[in-house]
């Protein structure tokens, strides 16, 4: 392993999220409920795309240069969780998820982010004992 190269990827933990959730999608199709599926979708889906943009937001803090935030940056983030909650808000208002599979899916990130880390740490151990 490179020592320059970072042992978590954030590309790696959004792909084995995407895993985890059609796993859990495809799980969730023996409740045989549109509600139970639809939870899990939404859920996992903006726990993804909250994922994702999390991680844009912070690469493009860090990459640019200057240490404020321009102020179109921070509303367009805050414009994306606003359209998070309200399809949370219309989902469960109208019956449309279930509310806990919906919760199931918004967790999909963290076994996700976990799978990733041990992961890096069984590359990282290989490599220590190949040198």
């Amino acid at each position: 392993m490179n020592p320059e190269e970072p042992a978590v990827r954030a590309g790696s933990i959004e792909r084995k999220g995407w895993i985890l959730a059609g796993a859990l999608l495809a799980g969730s199709l023996a409740f045989r409920s549109s509600a139970v599926t639809g939870g899990v979708a939404l859920g996992a889906t903006v726990a993804m795309l909250n994922f994702r943009w999390l991680r844009r937001f912070v690469e493009s803090l860090v990459s640019s240069e200057e240490h404020n935030p321009e102020i179109s940056r921070i509303f367009t983030y805050l414009l994306k969780y606003l359209f998070i909650g309200v399809a949370i808000f219309v989902g469960i208002k109208y019956h449309l998820v279930d509310a806990y599979s919906l919760l199931a899916g918004v967790s999909v990130i963290f076994p996700a982010i976990c799978w990733e880390g041990i992961s890096a740490h069984r590359k990282t151990e290989e490599g220590a004992y190949d040198a």
